[in-house]
């Protein structure tokens, strides 16, 4: 839970440090992927891991939803868009 959470969702590096990280790029690159549910298992189990074992910070629920409405408006806009 804590690898994923901070390799996915650091809290000291920006999103070139993140760029960095090989662990991020892989989960990155996978929420990509325009297969039907892959992208929403992949947030399902984030939003999991944030929520359990305790009360999620505010920042780390509002930086979770821009983060999946993002990748939504990626997959499902400009990739459909580009693929036909």
């Amino acid at each position: 839970r804590a690898f994923v959470l901070h390799h996915y969702l650091p809290h000291d590096k920006s999103i070139f440090g993140k760029f960095k990280d090989p662990i991020y790029v892989l989960i990155f690159l996978a929420t990509l992927i325009p297969m039907h549910g892959v992208r929403v298992i992949i947030f399902a189990l984030l939003l999991l891991m944030l929520t359990f074992p305790g009360p999620p910070d505010e920042f780390q629920l509002i930086n979770y939803i821009l983060l999946f409405k993002g990748m939504q408006f990626l997959t499902s806009g400009f990739i459909q868009m580009a693929s036909g």
